[in-house]
């Protein structure tokens, strides 16, 4: 009773192995179909190549003196039957209406072999003519007014033997005609309905593969999973593993996803190249070309960082979020969950800084020199984002810190070294990728907001305050979200970086900006910078214009301290540009425009740290000059300034050039300097 039992499993087993063996092909209509039709000895003529699907019926036998033929044509590629594949059986099934009761369609068959796009038409009549040609089946229709036979070898030999040849030039080719038409023949006509249906069973060849898994020495290491999809599981085998797969079939590998002598896996090899992503599983393809699959190791780092740099400081802190394609995260649904790694479409996960890749971490350690620049960041490599916006505690208090740039230090190479998003090549296993993280209202420089004497903040006549600083080499202006001083503030906005000593002012609800300029790989001199501000969609405000006022030699770049007056008349700028000649200003007139540079009178080489204010037509600029502090009042003649004397507000040991005055206009006349 066992080895009953036993024969019986082993017998079904076959047939599952037989059946799973064995394939169909049934496209649900001809790639191309076309008519062709004689009329006495006249030439053969056709209504045309008919593509695809249609509704278009065709007419095969004898009319009078017309005799109509009809031809079909199938692709058949490599990926729906591949070249060597056996033809076990072949069906061909048709609705037909007759010219008569009772009778019944006697059809020629025949293996045309010539492609309809370009085939002539009289070749096509020679090769479909039942007179000359004995065809490959003379099969007849059945009474219910259709055609539906299966062939198969042996008795169907010929029609068997078409297909299978026609496989090398990926077309079938089948003609169709009245078995006795000949021009003598009687009139016997019928009409070929247009939903002709081929279906083709067949054994594709099979192809030997050596399947493996290498460490870097080369030496073959664990084993490989092979998808079953009867069990739903991945079955191992100990490689080197031979396996002989049907061509074209489909199959799925694992790689192991241990951690082997500090190595891992890396990518999958066909024959001698490398898959074009990392996802481990993996399916494969197979065609008469795949001879070998490898799973290969690679060497996996541990001590590689991650950090951040919270305005530039070196105090770490917070988030950042790492992409590693070959993270194991993913349980795979198709694949009964099974883990995998995601290959470059892995999401980021946030880590806290500062985090060390280590191989006990989820991670395995990382491999170096991925991609990268070398390949033009085409391929697979990891990437780095700073998150939008984050609360990180400093001093005990809680800040809003956003993304500002990344660092290229000990080998690491940055793709965008300013983009929030980045991907990142690490070239040795010390290695530390750091974020620089912009806190809002926060500068790492003392004097961020006290460079020169002019204002740094404005409150526009909508009650928006408006902020102006420098930080981290760079110039950053921010705005209140509502008139609270309190309230919610706009994240901080990188103005320009190889910046200095920004000043501000406004009229109405513009507020305009100035500030000093140097960036050695772009420009040979320093220049001065103006920018507009205005409130566009929803409140916020945004660059509107910038331009450049003048420029001053480059060793003086630190040390012009420009200062503004923005009223309803003119723009007023003051400066220094080198330590010899005293204060120089520009003015736009908004009816004439820009003015040349001119002197401010009664200034030297003493002169410093200026600062102004204005209302319409008039300036009021005070400055330090030898412990002492000096004003000036100008009003407008012409396109020129008229200035009244120097008045001497201060003197004696109080004061020092330290003292950087400052001045504001209260009601339009009078003047308080600070």
């Amino acid at each position: 009773m066992k080895k009953v039992i036993f024969l019986i499993v082993i017998a079904t087993f076959c047939f599952a192995i037989d059946y799973y063996a064995q394939q169909t092909y049934s496209p649900s209509f001809p790639t191309y179909r076309k008519d062709i039709y004689k009329v006495g000895t006249a030439s053969v003529q056709t209504n045309g190549l008919i593509t695809g699907l249609t509704a278009t019926k065709y007419y095969v036998g004898k009319n009078s003196t017309t005799r109509k033929r009809a031809i079909y044509q199938w692709e058949l590629d490599n990926n729906s039957i591949p070249d060597g594949s056996t033809i076990n059986s072949v069906r061909l099934a048709f609705l037909y209406s007759a010219p008569g009761t009772g009778v019944v369609f006697p059809p020629r068959f025949f293996n045309v072999g010539l492609d309809l796009q370009n085939a002539s038409l009289t070749d096509l009549w020679i090769n479909t003519d039942p007179e000359t040609q004995v065809g490959i089946s003379d099969r007849s229709a059945t009474l219910d007014w259709k055609f539906d036979y299966t062939f198969i070898p042996g008795s169907d030999q010929a029609f068997i033997d078409a297909v299978q040849n026609s496989l090398s030039s990926d077309k079938f080719i089948l003609g169709v005609a009245w078995r006795y038409e000949t021009p003598s023949a009687g009139n016997q006509q019928w009409q070929l309905h247009y939903d002709i249906f081929l279906e083709i069973n067949f054994t594709p060849p099979t192809q030997n593969v050596l399947v493996d898994q290498k460490l870097l020495n080369n030496s073959s290491v664990d084993s490989i999973g092979l998808w079953n999809l009867f069990e739903y599981k991945f079955d191992k085998y100990i490689v080197p593993e031979n396996f002989t797969w049907n061509i074209n079939d489909t199959i799925t590998l694992q790689g192991s996803q241990k951690l082997i002598s500090n190595q891992k896996y890396h990518y999958w090899f066909i024959n001698d190249i490398s898959s074009s992503d990392v996802i481990n599983h993996k399916s494969f393809t197979i065609i008469p070309t795949t001879d070998r699959l490898k799973s290969q190791f690679n060497l996996t780092h541990s001590g590689i960082k991650i950090q951040n740099s919270l305005e530039a400081t070196g105090i770490d802190g917070g988030k950042l979020e790492f992409k590693d394609p070959w993270l194991i995260d993913y349980p795979d649904p198709d694949f009964g969950n099974t883990p995998r790694n995601r290959g470059m479409a892995a999401p980021f996960k946030e880590l806290t800084t500062p985090y060390t890749f280590t191989y006990s971490s989820d991670y395995k350690g990382l491999f170096l020199d991925q991609s990268g620049p070398i390949h033009n960041w085409q391929g697979t490599y990891y990437s780095l984002k700073m998150p939008d916006e984050q609360p990180i505690t400093v001093h005990n208090q809680s800040r809003k810190f956003f993304p500002y740039s990344w660092e290229e230090t000990g080998g690491v190479t940055i793709q965008y070294p300013w983009g929030q998003e980045t991907g990142v090549v690490f070239n040795s296993s010390s290695n530390v990728a750091t974020a620089v993280l912009k806190g809002q209202l926060m500068s790492k420089e003392q004097t961020g907001i006290s460079s020169n004497s002019q204002r740094k903040m404005v409150r526009t006549d909508n009650g928006i305050y408006h902020v102006v600083y420098e930080s981290m080499g760079s110039v950053w202006y921010t705005h209140s979200l509502t008139s609270n001083y309190f309230g919610n503030w706009s994240t901080d906005f990188w103005i320009t970086n190889h910046a200095k000593n920004p000043s501000l002012d406004y009229e109405g609800n513009t507020v305009l900006i100035v500030c000093e300029y140097y960036d050695p790989a772009l420009t040979t001199d320093s220049e001065l910078w103006l920018f507009t501000f205005n409130p566009g969609s929803g409140g916020l405000y945004s660059i509107q214009n910038y331009e450049t006022i003048i420029t001053y030699p480059a060793s003086y770049f630190g040390n012009a301290k420009p200062v503004i007056a923005f009223t309803s008349s003119q723009i007023f700028i003051v400066y220094r540009k080198n330590a010899s000649e005293g204060l120089k200003q520009r003015t736009k007139w908004y009816d004439t425009g820009w003015t040349s540079e001119a002197n401010v009178p009664q200034t030297d080489a003493n002169s410093i740290n200026p600062a102004v204010a204005g209302r319409a037509a008039h300036v009021h600029i005070v400055f330090e000059s030898l412990a002492e502090i000096h004003y000036k009042f100008a009003y407008r003649q012409g396109s020129s300034w008229r200035y009244e004397s120097l008045i001497n507000l201060s003197s004696g040991s109080g004061f020092n050039q330290n003292y950087h005055p400052s001045i504001s206009i209260s009601d339009g006349s009078n003047a308080y300097v600070m």
